[in-house]
């Protein structure tokens, strides 16, 4: 009998545990996301200001659940896989930005995406004719 009220309460405990650290690691990649977007967004902008031929070179982290990466003409998305739902992280700029076209974030266009993975990467920001080009820095 004690066996049983110890199994009753332990179970639900430990699903729940396992819950909040699932919605924990959910938070740690939206805020990710969030910061490297945000961060993209940013340089593009100030690469936009400084003008033609300027260039940064940053490091950007992608978290484990990033799926895509799509660059339009004002805004950078990243799409994220949290908890089985798609989640789109969106940072606008008032810059004119584009992939970079031998080099492309987005994986339909460069498969090389499909293979980087998350954790920390070199991205290479180039305003090119007041359009900045975001590219990877191949290692």
């Amino acid at each position: 009998l004690m066996a049983g009220f110890v199994i009753a309460f332990t179970i639900p405990v430990l699903l729940l545990l396992y819950t909040a650290v699932a919605l924990r690691g959910d938070q740690t990649a939206l805020e990710q996301a969030r910061l490297s977007t945000k961060s993209l967004a940013d340089y593009a902008g100030e690469l936009y200001i400084q003008g033609n031929g300027s260039s940064r070179t940053v490091l950007v982290n992608y978290p484990p659940s990033l799926k895509n990466i799509s660059i339009s003409q004002h805004e950078i998305a990243f799409a994220l896989e949290l908890s089985g739902n798609r989640t789109d992280v969106v940072a606008a700029t008032f810059a004119r930005i584009s992939d970079a076209p031998s080099n492309a974030l987005d994986s339909e266009r460069d498969p090389l995406f499909t293979y980087i993975g998350s954790g920390v990467h070199t991205v290479n920001l180039t305003n090119v004719n007041n359009v900045v080009e975001i590219s990877y820095v191949k290692r």
